[in-house]
C-alpha cells in the first residue's frame, strides 16, 4: 500500500480524535502541517462526525 493510502486509512478511521489526526501527517509521515492544512483537518473531522449521525449510524460502526 502506498504511503498516501496508508495515511488516508489512518486519518479516516474513527479511532483517532481531531487533535491526534492533525498530528498524524507530521509525526507518522514527515509532512509539515500548515495552518491551512490544520483548518482543513478540522473541517474533515467535523464532517466525519456529522455524516454518520445524519444517516442514523453509530460513530463506533
Amino acid at each position: 500500500m502506498s504511503s498516501l493510502l496508508k495515511m488516508l486509512d489512518v486519518l479516516l478511521r474513527n479511532g483517532h480524535g481531531p487533535e491526534e489526526k492533525k498530528n498524524i501527517p507530521q509525526n507518522g509521515f514527515d509532512i509539515t502541517m500548515t495552518s491551512d492544512m490544520e483548518s482543513k483537518a478540522d473541517e474533515m473531522c467535523n464532517l466525519s462526525e456529522g455524516v454518520p449521525e445524519t444517516m442514523g449510524i453509530s460513530p463506533d460502526q
